[in-house]
């Protein structure tokens, strides 16, 4: 007989019922699930200091007949199909500079507790500034994430991010 005690690695705790670890439920794959995709960059040097990036991914998921039909949907639908993002920088002089971000994801419906998501857009922006403290480099930057404030959801639609303004100080030491 295979000894299968398990023991909880330092600083863990095993949970017990009546002397017998309890485990996690055992789930048994069926059928197959196919991801097939692409992600593509690009980068344009407007100028010696502007820049234009761009990133897109396209990823299709397709299964097997094993998988039933109610669950070979929900595997198509949970990863955006297409993902988006544009990012301009730009270096006004040696000490400032600033950027603006633009990302896009297609609908998603997620697997488990995810909630169908729709296709959203968010917009970020950047404006920073370098100094010099005590022979020390430092940057004060401001940060603003979704700008439009709509209600930009991740994955469930308890996630929600709001607008949100962050003012960053970096000191180098």
């Amino acid at each position: 007989m295979t000894n299968t005690t398990f023991v909880a690695p330092p600083g863990y705790v095993l949970l017990t019922s009546g002397g017998q670890p309890v485990l996690p439920k055992t789930f048994i794959n069926q059928g197959n699930v196919y991801m097939r995709g692409f992600e593509t960059q690009m980068t344009w040097p407007m100028t010696d200091s502007t820049k234009l990036i761009g990133n897109y991914a396209y990823i299709n998921i397709t299964s097997s007949d094993e998988i039933d039909q109610k669950n070979r949907k929900d595997y198509r639908q949970s990863t955006p199909k297409n993902i988006a993002s544009l990012l301009f920088t730009h270096r006004f002089n040696a000490q400032w500079d600033g950027s603006f971000a633009a990302y896009f994801t297609s609908a998603i419906n997620g697997l488990g507790d995810g909630d169908f998501i729709k296709a959203n857009a968010r917009f970020d922006a950047r404006l920073a500034k370098k100094f010099m403290l005590n022979h020390s480099d430092g940057e004060v930057s401001l940060n603003i994430q979704n700008i439009t404030d709509e209600h930009d959801h991740e994955y469930a639609d308890y996630n929600t991010l709001r607008r949100r303004t962050v003012l960053n100080v970096k000191l180098d030491f």
